[in-house]
């Protein structure tokens, strides 16, 4: 089942990679103090360099999560990129135990500008104290991009 969801995933994103550039990076699991995790993920002119998890509790009587984790991007180039992130965290197993995406909330991320992505992992969280490493996907398109 695991091998199957595997598949999916990556189908979802070779089929996101013919309509947009994407780039994604393996980094080990290491929130430090207050889940902050600093990272070196610079490519397409954004940068990636730092993360803050949160592992999250049950919000009744929903049952849903508030697990997530904000991924401060900066756009260091000359031109307003559409910026989209997705994560997925696994154990030591390689199960994927919290996955979900985020991106620019309207429009567009401007040249020269920082905003902070809210990536929500809702429904499957409660293993991500069990965490060893995750991807991390940017997806980026120039605004006005069409097809």
């Amino acid at each position: 089942m695991v091998k199957r969801f595997a598949l999916s995933v990556c189908v979802l994103l070779l089929a996101a990679a013919a309509r947009a550039d994407v780039s994604t990076q393996k980094f080990d699991w290491a929130p430090g103090a207050g889940g902050v995790q600093n990272v070196d993920f610079k490519w397409n002119n954004l940068s990636i360099a730092q993360i803050k998890w949160n592992l999250g509790d049950t919000l009744k009587p929903l049952r849903v999560s508030n697990a997530s984790a904000e991924v401060r991007v900066d756009n260091n180039g000359f031109i307003d990129q559409v910026v989209g992130i997705a994560i997925a965290v696994f154990d030591d197993q390689g199960n994927m135990i919290a996955a979900g995406s985020g991106g620019n909330k309207i429009g567009h991320l401007d040249k020269g500008e920082r905003d902070h992505f809210r990536i929500a992992f809702p429904y499957v969280y409660r293993n991500l104290s069990k965490a060893k490493y995750f991807y991390l996907t940017i997806e980026t398109a120039e605004q006005g991009y069409k097809k």
